[in-house]
């Protein structure tokens, strides 16, 4: 099975999951504005003042896209899973998470952490999907 296949095979997984029934575009694009202000904003306030603004503006819609299942408001994972190939979002969820970690506690090159710890990341995926392959051969 080619990769082009897998990425097919895990988008017709993730519809049948998470089936869309009419995901308003409005919320999609502020989850899209939420999750890359918060990424850009980590490095610009403290640790403090991030995780409060993070309580709300990540907290609030996050809670209110679990209220319900299958309603116009899911929550950001969703989103995630449906638009973002696990060997894309893998990646990116862990380096974005090592190169902020690395930021916080002041260690050298937190650039070079987030690009290892993505690295982990696109291991976890990879295999994870190379085992749930050989699972369903069995």
């Amino acid at each position: 099975m080619t990769t082009a296949d897998e990425s097919r095979e895990s988008r017709k997984l993730a519809d049948e999951i998470l089936p869309i029934t009419q995901w308003s575009p409005v919320w999609i694009g502020m989850w899209i504005v939420i999750a890359v202000g918060l990424l850009t904003s980590v490095f610009f306030m403290g640790i403090w003042h991030w995780l409060t603004l993070t309580l709300f503006a990540f907290g609030v819609p996050e809670f209110v896209g679990t209220l319900k299942q299958d309603d116009r408001y899911p929550p950001l994972t969703h989103i995630i899973v449906r638009y973002v190939d696990r060997e894309i979002a893998f990646p990116l969820l862990f380096g974005f998470t090592g190169a902020i970690g690395a930021y916080w506690f002041h260690v050298p090159r937190p650039l070079n952490m987030g690009l290892l710890v993505g690295l982990i990341g696109w291991l976890t995926a990879h295999f994870d999907r190379r085992y749930e392959q050989s699972d369903a051969k069995k």
